[in-house]
């Protein structure tokens, strides 16, 4: 039961309303004063003066001493500072602790300024001064937190024309914040604290939140609890027993607690009592005060706003080929690819860097089950190693607010393509693009000769979503590891072979397994040298010589010159011409020509005379 017996109007019933009636009768002097009125709030300022500080306009002399200094500047309001009538030191009141829970709070005996509570330490739960004991009963017998003095000071410092607004939500918004929002704007960190996210996106309004004048935190509103032993003129005041994260272990009993769970949500249930409405009602006042109908002309001008770069069609099949090709469209309805596929379009949003670094995103088809996360290694600043198809998360910020834009049923695609092409003079060359090292090369050629670079091999060994720990495995064959028989004298020491310990092992066979994972993505996506792709068939092949070998049945090969050379100048060019004669028909295809060309200067086949002709590095 919220009181034991129903209250009248004359009384503290309509508290919120007096306290908010009485803000006129504020004065700023140095600190916060009000003539004598019927608002219990009187009572307090009538003994004490209440004000708000940051680090700018207070000096603090000792652990509890405080002095104001004039100075012009917007204050941060960090601190609530109180002292007596005619008093010139000011103390500073804390968030009343939630346990123990007195009827009149004390100043601890014990506190001495400079060393806190001699006796209780950290543990004190005493006030540190009489005044903050003054502020903190006050809160315990009215029902209201700390947030609430924050709230009206800040209101009766403000100016009288903030004041004068209109409507029959104007009394709640002189104290609150209000926003309606839904989950797609709105991001919960707990049962009752939410944040304030920028997306471009119809919005529900199924969420209302409120916020103190002088908070950085959104509090959820829930449902007005009515009926039962709940009288239609009880005070909601905030549960002395909820805690953030774990709720209220009090009142479980029946319907469950139904005191409200922050400041901001007893002062809205108490508004909706007061006007005989509901929460609806007032997410509508809210919506009608600040309409503004989202187009999708309008959601893709705040995308293209919100991020740089453009947004580029290419087409689908040459762009999930491995590795990735940038093919623009032709003339006809089909794409300047040498394989001319029937034109199927994909979005990409491209941003260059300094015309060298380019990132390509594409722009997936929203999810029919769409969680609005991040991908694990995007989150860690990585490309995403997930196979192809299987990864339903968003892999870049621009496609996230794309998805949440679709979401709500704006169809933005087409007009961020428009938007984009209005002064863009869009290439007709096909171009390979390095997702690792964020390259566009403009020839197969030159693809795999950046993939034989040790810039790209560093970078693709330095591609893991983990930080590691122990040292680095001698290897990455998983089969081959083993815990060191005696760790703790081995002669080796950070050189050996084996691990020092249980965790090391197993960190070492974690760096296997995923290291194994992304080599075959790796491989997979095309982003391997060729030399790195034949030493790997080497090692795996049951036979060795399907893949090397001196000498190979009807194919003769002999060079020009000696292959043991020596010289003294280590920056001299070496060259061997290489001639291979065969005795049946050589055929390469396209990708093995290229491919075998970035390991050679020179590369000539001749299938007619049989001859193949390589002038090697």
């Amino acid at each position: 039961m919220r009181c034991s017996a129903p209250r009248s109007e004359s009384s503290g019933v309509s508290f919120f309303r007096h306290t908010r009636g009485s803000l006129n009768t504020f004065q700023r002097s140095e600190g916060i004063t009000m003539s004598a009125n019927s608002s219990p709030l009187s009572l307090l300022l009538s003994t004490y003066d209440l004000t708000l500080a940051c680090g700018r306009c207070y000096i603090q002399e000792n652990q509890i001493t405080f002095r104001l200094r004039p100075v012009e500047h917007q204050c941060d309001h960090q601190v609530l500072l109180c002292r007596p009538k005619g008093g010139s030191i000011w103390r500073p009141v804390s968030k009343r602790p939630t346990f123990p829970n007195p009827k009149q709070y004390e100043a601890c005996w014990f506190f001495k300024e400079g060393l806190g509570c001699t006796v209780h330490k950290n543990r004190c739960t005493y006030a540190k001064s009489d005044e903050e004991a003054a502020v903190w009963t006050f809160e315990k017998k009215h029902g209201v937190d700390h947030q609430f003095f924050f709230n009206i000071l800040v209101q009766s410092k403000s100016k009288p024309e903030q004041k004068s607004n209109t409507g029959p939500q104007c009394e709640l918004f002189a104290v609150l914040d209000l926003k309606a929002v839904c989950d797609l704007c709105s991001n919960k960190l707990n049962e009752v604290t939410y944040s304030i996210q920028s997306v471009i996106h119809q919005c529900s309004r199924s969420l209302l939140l409120a916020k103190g004048k002088a908070s950085h935190q959104w509090k959820v509103i829930s449902e007005r609890p009515t009926g039962g032993t709940i009288g239609p003129r009880v005070l909601y005041k905030v549960c002395d027993y909820f805690v953030e994260g774990s709720g209220c272990n009090k009142h479980t009993a029946g319907q469950g607690c139904t005191y409200a769970r922050s400041f901001e949500e007893a002062t809205v249930w108490n508004y909706l009592r007061e006007r005989k409405i509901g929460k609806a009602e007032l997410i509508r006042h809210i919506t009608e005060s600040n309409s503004v109908s989202e187009t999708p002309e309008r959601a893709a001008q705040s995308i293209l706003e919100r991020f740089s770069g453009k947004f580029i069609e290419f087409c689908k099949n040459c762009f999930v080929e491995r590795p990735t090709k940038l093919t623009p469209k032709r003339w006809n309805d089909t794409c300047s690819a040498d394989a001319a596929h029937t034109w199927d379009p994909i979005l990409v949003h491209h941003l260059s860097e300094n015309s060298s670094k380019h990132i390509y995103s594409q722009v997936r088809p929203l999810p029919l089950k769409c969680s609005f996360k991040f991908c694990s290694h995007v989150r860690q600043g990585k490309p995403c190693w997930h196979q192809a198809g299987h990864c339903q998360a968003a892999q870049s910020e621009v496609e996230m607010a794309v998805w949440k834009a679709e979401h709500s049923g704006l169809s933005v695609r087409p007009h961020l393509l428009q938007l984009s092409q209005q002064d863009q003079a869009q290439s007709k060359q096909v171009s390979l693009f390095c997702k690792v090292c964020l390259l566009v090369l403009s020839s197969p050629e030159n693809f795999y000769k950046h993939c034989s670079t040790l810039e790209h091999a560093q970078l693709l060994s330095q591609d893991t979503i983990t930080r590691w720990r122990q040292r680095q495995p001698p290897h990455g064959r998983r089969a081959e590891l083993w815990l060191c028989d005696r760790p703790e004298t081995c002669e080796y020491g950070s050189k050996c072979p084996k691990a020092h310990s249980a965790e090391e092992l197993q960190e070492w066979i974690m760096r296997s397994d995923e290291e194994k994972e992304i080599r075959r993505s790796i491989e997979t996506q095309g982003l391997m040298c060729y030399n790195q792709q034949l030493l790997d068939e080497y090692r795996n092949s049951s036979n060795e010589v399907y893949i090397l070998s001196e000498q190979v049945d009807d194919v003769s090969i002999s060079c020009d010159e000696d292959l043991t050379v020596e010289t003294e100048n280590i920056n001299e060019t070496l060259t061997w011409n290489f001639t291979v004669e065969t005795e049946f028909s050589a055929t390469f295809t396209r990708e093995q020509h290229d491919m075998t060309k970035s390991a050679f200067l020179q590369s000539s086949f001749s299938v007619k005379g049989k001859n193949i002709l390589m002038h090697h590095k």
